[in-house]
Parts: structure tokens; sequence; C-alpha cells
């Protein structure tokens, strides 16, 4: 199953209703989502990319607008993921994208509330960065209920947040030439580890190409969700192609058949490349627990220039992380200038 992020508009408004009504001990309703929408809150959401269902969403605003650091300050809301779809990184994802949107609009601080009674959740926002600042009391249906406030400082948070506003800028030129029917696509497989890394280059992909770009996490025993999701893009008329290197010391039950280069597949129309986006170490497991990744012809990178990634130690010599594979996958697919420009930045982004 793929999941996609994106920003939510009235034509989701009652999904989103749904979603909320869902996860939360209260009736969201049209009149609510009214006062949603006067405060300035922007709903972003978890997609499906198959049934094109909300699985989560987080709602962000900015609520003082320049405080006395002359920074704004955001606040996010109603953090939800429907009970299915949870305890598989998704509301860490949301909280990382909401975060990253309002730190692009200008906030150096972040926060949010949540029932005190709620526990569980006090230690999972500090263990992604939240500090509590206080307990308040909030009327809610005749009641007084106890709300845990936390914040959190996000200047420098992401490494590519300063760079935001350039991505936005080039991106506009880039996806004009990739969003053709002929453009390939591509499917982040995260181990479940990945997507707490703050050094992830998966969501700087996300960042360059949303449009395009799909994501899963791979659980072991559940190799059928992957294989139903490659399904659903063969029958869209995509050939899914694992992206993975090429390594003399893999066993033969590893290899594939059917190698290619990038270069033999400029004008092979409407790939889905996977990309596995997790430790080598990790890639490696899951290429051995996964018959379904297998099985897939195999497109293997024979890049002759050195990664640039300086994020994290201990990379294997020769090796590319995410965005770098991406960018020599769309090498083909863009004019030389534009893609200079772009290699350059995010090689810049890469390497700080």
């Amino acid at each position: 199953m793929g999941i996609f992020l994106r920003e939510l508009t009235i034509e989701h408004k009652e999904q989103i209703q749904k979603v909320i009504n869902e996860c939360f001990d209260e009736v969201y309703t049209n009149q609510d989502y009214g006062n949603d929408m006067v405060k300035g809150i922007v709903y972003i959401g978890a997609i499906d990319s198959h049934s094109h269902q909300i699985l989560g969403l987080i709602g962000c605003y900015i609520y003082d607008n320049k405080s006395v650091s002359g920074r704004s300050v955001g606040k996010l809301v109603k953090v939800c993921v429907i009970p299915s779809r949870r305890n598989a990184g998704l509301g860490k994802k949301l909280v990382s994208e909401g975060e990253l949107y309002l730190f692009a609009r200008g906030c150096s601080k972040i926060e949010l509330g949540f029932v005190s009674e709620r526990t569980y959740l006090l230690k999972w926002y500090k263990s992604i960065g939240y500090v509590a600042k206080k307990i308040t009391q909030k009327r809610r249906a005749n009641m007084l209920v106890s709300i845990t406030l936390m914040s959190k400082q996000v200047d420098h948070l992401y490494q590519i947040s300063k760079w935001y506003n350039k991505l936005l800028v080039i991106n506009n030129s880039v996806e004009a030439h990739m969003l053709r029917d002929e453009s390939p696509k591509f499917l982040l497989v995260y181990s479940k580890n990945e997507v707490y890394r703050e050094n992830n280059t998966g969501m700087l992909l996300q960042q360059m190409l949303k449009s395009m770009t799909l994501e899963t996490i791979w659980e072991r025993g559940k190799d059928y969700r992957l294989s139903g999701m490659l399904n659903t893009y063969r029958e869209k008329g995509y050939q899914p192609v694992l992206v993975y290197k090429s390594d003399k010391s893999e066993s033969d039950d590893l290899k594939s058949a059917n190698h290619k280069t990038p270069d033999t597949q400029c004008h092979s129309k409407r790939n889905l490349y996977i990309i596995l986006d997790a430790t080598w170490q990790e890639a490696r497991g899951i290429m051995n627990q996964s018959d379904v990744l297998k099985s897939l012809p195999r497109v293997v990178i024979n890049s002759n220039t050195p990664s640039q990634y300086g994020l994290r130690r201990n990379q294997v010599i020769g090796g590319l992380c995410t965005v770098e594979v991406a960018l020599e996958l769309i090498k083909c697919e863009l004019p030389i200038e534009i893609y200079d420009r772009y290699a350059r930045m995010i090689r810049e982004i890469i390497r700080t």
C-alpha cells in the first residue's frame, strides 16, 4: 500500500470529518470545519495511493504571528491516524511534515496539546523532541479536562529547511518536465526505523517530487501488502523495477537475471522505481526476507559521481543515498541545464 502526503482542501471535508470523528471522542461538525478555516488551519493528510482514503491527518496554523524573537509560533492540532494504520511510523511522518510546513512559513517554535489522560502521548512526543510546558484546564461538554501543552524549537530541525523555498522555486521547473504520462514514479520502501531518522533523505525526495513519490513501510511477514500495491500499479501501466546495488558478495538467490542500468531505461515508459530507504544493513535484511522484491527486474546504478552524503557515518564505499539515486534516475528526464542546477542544489544540501 503506497502512501503520499498532501495538503487537503474543502473537497476532502467529509473525509476529514470522518477521520477526526473516528480518532477522537468528539463530534467534528461542519461548523467546526468552518471555524478551523476561519482560524487559518491547514490540514495535511496521509493518503492511500490506491483507495485515496485518508489514513491520518494533521492540522497546522500560525497562532502567534511574529513573537518577541521575530519569528512566528505555529501550532499542530488534530494529529491522528486511523486505528488500523497505527504503530507504523505514519504519525511521525505527519508531525514532521507539519513542522516543515510551519517552518517554511516563518515559525521557529511549534506547540501542541493533548488530553493529559493519554499519558502514552507524553512519552511519544518527548521521543520526537517535544518538551512539556504546563498542564491547563479546558471546558469540553460541560466538563473541565486537563490538557498537556508541549513545544519544540525547529530552527535547526531539518538539514533541508533553509533550502525549502529554493526547492519550491526549482521544483516548478522540474515537475513541469516530469509530470507527463510517460514519466516514472518512485516508491520508497522504508524500514520501520528509517522514518524516525531526521537525516533521512527520502523525506527530501518527497519534497522534491511530491506528486511522483509514494511511500510504504516494509513489515516482516506482510509482503502481500507490497505485492498488492505493485499489482495495482501494473494495472495502471507501470513496470515495477527495483533499484539496488550490484554486490559481488550477494548470494545467488538475490541476483536478478534482468539487471539494467538507468541509461537503458531512459526510453522505457512509466517505470515505478522501487528504492529501499534504509541503512545498507537494513536494506540487505529486507531483501533477504522479501520474495516480492527478489522477483523484480533490477536497475543497477553505475555512477561516476562519488556520494556527497555527509549526514551519516560509516557509509558503504561507492554507495549513494536515496536522493542521489533518484537524481541518477531522472537525469534522462530533464533538460541538462535544469538537471545540473537541481543536482548541485541537492548535493549541497546533503553535504552539510
